[in-house]
Formats: C-alpha cells, sequence, structure tokens
C-alpha cells in the first residue's frame, strides 16, 4: 500500500502545477525504490529508523551526471528528497491511511544550503553575444534567444512557452501566463532585444515555422522548442566562440541580467517583480555583486561620502 498516485491527486487538487507533482513523484519513487530493497511492501511498517536509514541511502545513491559521468546526490537535494517524503507522511495521516508519521519521532530537519546566484561578467555576456553573427535562419533565432534571456531574465520553462500573442513588439513587453509560481506578469523589452525580435519575426521564424505553429520560437522543423534543445544550443554557440568553458545556461542568463540590474543601481523591489520571485528573500540571493559596485554606492549616497558634503565644508576627521 504506497498510494503513489492518490498522493499525486491530492497535490493536483491542492493546486501544484503538474510539473511540481512529475518532480514530487521522482522524489518519492527514490523512497519507494529504498522500500523495496528493504522488502516493505506495507507503508505503515516504515518506522523513524527506516527513515534515517533512507538518509544514509540517498546520500550514497550514484546518479548519472552526463554518458561519461557518475555523482552522488548533493546536500539540498537530500533535502528536498525528504522533505517530499515527509509531506507524504503527513498526507497519510490527514487521510487517515496511517495513525502516525514517523517523522514525529525524528528531529527537525536539516537545513538547505543557500548558494550563491552564479552570475557571469557583463564582459563575457556581450563577449558571446557578439560571437553569434551568421545571418541565416537558425543563427538569427539563437542570437534572439541569448539576446532576450539577457534582457528580461525570464525562465527557460516561460521563453519556450512564449505563443505569438504573448509578444508585443510595438509596446515592447512580453506577456508571461505559464510562469513558475502560477501568477501572470508582464515583462519590459529593451529596445536592443526588441530588434532582435524583428530581425527573427522577419527574417528567421517565416523559414522554419508552420502554418499551424503558435508558439513564437520554434525549432528548425517548425516544432515548439523544448528547455534541452535551448541547452544544445547554448553548448553548440559556446563552443563555436572557442568559450565553452564557461558555466553559461538559460538560468545563468536569468542569474547575471538580475545581478547586473542591481550593480547598476535597480532597486531589489522593482528586480523582485521583474524575476516573478514570491518572496522577496529569494531576490536578496542576487545582492552579492562585487565591493566596487558596493564602494560607489556608498560614495554616492552616504552623507558624510557624498560629494555634497564634501562642498559644503565639512571637516574630515
Amino acid at each position: 500500500m504506497i498510494y503513489a498516485n492518490e498522493f499525486a491527486a491530492h497535490l493536483r487538487a491542492s493546486g501544484c502545477r503538474e510539473s511540481t507533482v512529475r518532480r514530487y513523484g521522482l522524489y518519492l519513487s527514490l523512497f519507494h525504490r529504498y522500500l523495496h530493497t528493504c522488502r516493505i511492501t506495507d507503508i505503515r511498517e516504515v518506522t523513524a529508523e527506516k527513515i534515517i536509514q533512507f538518509r544514509v541511502y540517498i546520500r550514497q545513491l550514484p546518479v548519472k551526471r552526463n554518458a561519461k559521468k557518475m555523482r552522488t546526490y548533493d546536500h539540498n537535494s537530500c533535502i528536498k528528497t525528504l522533505s517530499v517524503v515527509r509531506r507524504y507522511f503527513a498526507w497519510l495521516v490527514q487521510d487517515e491511511r496511517i495513525l502516525r508519521s514517523p517523522f514525529e519521532l525524528i528531529a527537525g530537519g536539516e537545513k538547505r544550503i543557500q548558494h550563491l546566484r552564479n552570475a557571469l561578467s557583463e564582459k563575457i555576456i556581450a563577449r558571446f553575444l557578439d560571437s553569434i553573427t551568421g545571418n541565416d535562419a537558425l543563427s538569427i533565432r539563437d542570437r534572439c534567444i541569448c539576446e532576450l534571456l539577457y534582457a528580461s531574465a525570464i525562465r527557460l520553462g516561460e521563453l519556450v512557452s512564449l505563443t505569438l500573442q504573448d509578444v508585443d513588439m510595438s509596446a515592447h513587453s512580453l506577456y508571461l501566463e505559464k510562469t513558475k509560481n502560477g501568477y501572470a506578469r508582464i515583462i519590459p523589452v529593451s529596445a536592443r532585444a526588441c530588434a532582435h525580435l524583428a530581425a527573427y519575426w522577419n527574417s528567421s521564424r517565416p523559414f522554419l515555422a508552420n502554418a499551424k505553429s503558435t508558439t513564437f520560437f520554434v525549432s528548425k522543423s517548425g516544432r515548439p522548442l523544448s528547455n534541452s534543445s535551448v541547452g544544445k544550443m547554448l553548448h553548440k554557440r559556446l563552443c563555436e566562440a572557442n568559450m565553452q568553458d564557461v558555466p553559461l545556461t538559460a538560468h545563468i542568463f536569468r542569474h547575471s541580467c538580475a545581478t547586473h540590474l542591481l550593480a547598476n543601481g535597480a532597486g531589489l523591489r522593482q528586480v523582485q517583480e521583474l524575476l516573478g520571485h514570491r518572496n522577496i528573500a529569494s531576490t536578496v540571493g542576487y545582492t552579492h555583486f562585487d565591493l566596487t559596485h558596493k564602494r560607489r554606492l556608498v560614495k554616492l549616497y552616504h552623507p558624510l561620502e557624498n560629494e555634497l558634503y564634501e562642498d559644503l565644508g565639512a571637516k574630515k576627521y
């Protein structure tokens, strides 16, 4: 009695997106695999001791990184997995399928490690963008995608979900409906990015898209782009620019855009709205830009540092 399908239905009824339900299902499948190794078929047989042993099990579980390399689950992946299993048992109790959760006898969960957001420098981003110079349909499309990712800080899933109605070049804006948190938002687009959108629309998309296609960005076969196809495109373009060692992904474009906006004086609330974060704490992770920018801000705005104070002839101690 594992109740995986029933738990998935509960998540959907709670308002979880389908991608979240699938992700939870993958985490839960690790737990079910562990139960199979323990020859446990009844969920009521799971004890606190088994949960503790499961912690050790997932930390040692090998995971494919790519075709050649293997790795184990990192700390945060283990925490996410345990969090899903904890929620799973809470639902089992709530639905009266079990009397008590084994997590009740276990001390509070471990905390996730908060990593700094990875961002590339403005020079590296500009160098990469300028390396995509071809005039063929795919080059124009790829340059447009990269320019838009950096200019708007949209997520990869939001980019591949864009429809023809979502892109308003005359208003220099994007309408994002399929977002991570479920809240639609309107994103401004720079004049430079709009110029590349127009180039793609006029000189590239007509040669790639078929008559029935409603998505804005399409593959060379006219079908909607997938997340993986954009990732492969970025890797290909990095190799062509002899920048294969640069860790550039669609999400790094997002991190870089947010970091550069904050570094150049944008407000935290404005960047929060641009990124579509529910909680401003998620945006704070982007405020680790270098010390030079922080010194410039202090020099510009601190009352004992700015030029106005010096012009008034104040003494310096």
